[in-house]
C-alpha cells in the first residue's frame, strides 16, 4: 500500500534506518521531508491514522500486544514517528480555541486533582501509563483512581482503561486523546479529539 503511494518505499530500508541511524539526525531528516511535502507515503499513513481507533478494536488485546511488543515496539515507534504525532491543522485548531475561550489550559505540578465536579483528562499520549512523568497520572495510578490498560498477560498496552470514555474506576472522570488506549488508539487529529469531547458532553445532558 505505501508503495502504491511512492514507488521508491521500501520498509526494509526504513526498518534498517530505525534500527541504525543516530535518532536526531533521522528526526531532522524526518522533519525537513514533512516540510517539503514528502514523502508521498505519509499519505497513506494519514489515511491509517483517521481508522486506527476502529482498527484497534476489532484487532483485540492479543493482537494489540502483539503490535506493541514485536522488534520491541518497532512498528509503534515508525508509525507515530513517520506520521508525526501532532497534526498542524489540531495546533492550529487548539489555538483558536484558547483564543476563543472555550479552552483554557492550567498546570497540576503539585500533583493534586482540581476541585470540580467533572474532570476530564486529555494529557496527551501516554504508552505505558505506569512510568509517566506527569504527576496527575502518577498521583491518580497511586491513588487507584485508574489503571493502566493491560493485555490478559498483564503487558501494558498503555493508556488507560475506560468504557465509554469514563474511567473504569471512577465515574465522573473522563479520559479523551491516545490517553484511551483502552479503546482506541493513536487519536491525535482535531475531529477525533472533537469526536471524543462530543461522547463525554452528550454523557452531562
Amino acid at each position: 500500500m505505501l508503495r502504491g503511494e511512492h514507488r521508491g518505499f521500501s520498509l526494509a530500508r526504513l526498518v534498517r534506518e530505525a534500527r541504525t541511524a543516530d535518532p536526531l539526525t533521522r528526526l531532522r531528516e524526518d522533519i525537513a521531508e514533512a516540510e517539503s511535502g514528502g514523502p508521498a507515503w505519509r499519505l497513506a499513513l494519514e489515511a491509517i491514522g483517521a481508522h486506527a481507533p476502529r482498527i484497534w478494536r476489532w484487532l483485540g488485546p492479543l493482537q494489540q500486544e502483539r503490535f506493541l511488543r514485536e522488534e520491541d515496539g518497532l512498528w509503534q515507534r515508525l508509525y507515530y514517528v513517520k506520521r508525526h504525532a501532532q497534526q498542524r491543522g489540531t495546533a492550529v485548531w487548539l489555538r483558536e480555541r484558547m483564543e476563543e475561550g472555550r479552552i483554557t489550559v492550567g498546570s497540576a505540578r503539585d500533583g493534586n486533582l482540581p476541585a470540580y465536579d467533572r474532570i476530564v483528562v486529555a494529557t496527551g499520549p501516554e504508552y505505558r501509563a505506569s512510568r509517566s512523568s506527569n504527576p496527575l497520572i502518577r498521583q491518580m495510578l497511586r491513588d487507584g483512581l485508574t489503571r493502566s490498560c493491560a493485555a490478559p498477560s498483564g503487558y501494558e498496552l498503555g493508556g488507560l482503561w475506560t468504557s465509554n470514555l469514563q474511567l473504569a474506576n471512577s465515574p465522573g472522570i473522563w479520559a479523551m486523546g491516545s490517553l484511551v488506549r483502552g479503546e482506541e488508539f493513536a487519536v491525535h487529529g482535531y475531529p477525533s479529539l472533537e469526536r471524543h469531547a462530543r461522547i463525554i458532553a452528550a454523557q452531562w445532558l
